[in-house]
């Protein structure tokens, strides 16, 4: 479980973490992003987020939003690489900058609430986010400050599906610190 963010070398060398891996026995996830959750940027960060009870209090997708509502999204997503530029400076030095993280998202319930919430998205809508695959949780304590964008598609054809595709991003010097899914 990698719940800390590292300490990074301040010099030019450094230790190198440990590794593992096991030829009998890899350990290897699968899937996609299957839940996204949401909360207002002055949401009260959980105490332990791997803990299921303080989900099971914040998850609230029915009531009025207050800030310490989390609203669960049933969605079909995926986390590319995240992208980072090397910029090279004095005496051929190079730094990279902070990463640029996009999920990229599908919900197929077009209700009229989660319709709602599409439009809500194109206010420019900032909020702080936790991502979770059958095995994961990602996110930590006080989530992650990403701008979430939703837009309609509706295809050709008699049989395909209306959705609602967009992105959620942000950036940051790490990925996500994550948890086994206390919520699966």
């Amino acid at each position: 479980m990698s719940t800390i963010i590292p300490t990074c070398p301040t010099g030019c060398s450094g230790l190198i973490p440990e590794v593992d891996f096991n030829s009998c026995d890899p350990k290897v996830f699968f899937g996609e992003i299957e839940k996204i959750y949401l909360a207002a940027l002055d949401f009260t960060d959980f105490t332990d987020f791997t803990d299921p009870t303080e989900w099971a209090t914040a998850i609230d997708n029915t009531s009025s939003a207050t800030v310490d509502n989390v609203r669960e999204l049933t969605v079909s997503a995926d986390l590319p690489a995240a992208e980072a530029d090397v910029v090279e400076i004095s005496n051929r030095r190079k730094v990279h900058t902070p990463s640029t993280f996009t999920i990229n998202v599908t919900i197929d319930d077009v209700s009229e609430t989660n319709y709602e919430l599409m439009l809500w998205t194109e206010c420019n809508a900032r909020v702080k986010v936790w991502f979770a695959t059958k095995d994961h949780l990602y996110g930590g304590n006080a989530g992650v400050e990403a701008d979430i964008m939703l837009r309609p598609v509706i295809e050709r054809g008699v049989k395909s599906m209306q959705r609602l595709e967009g992105t959620i991003t942000w950036e940051s010097v790490h990925s996500p610190v994550r948890c086994d899914n206390p919520l699966t």
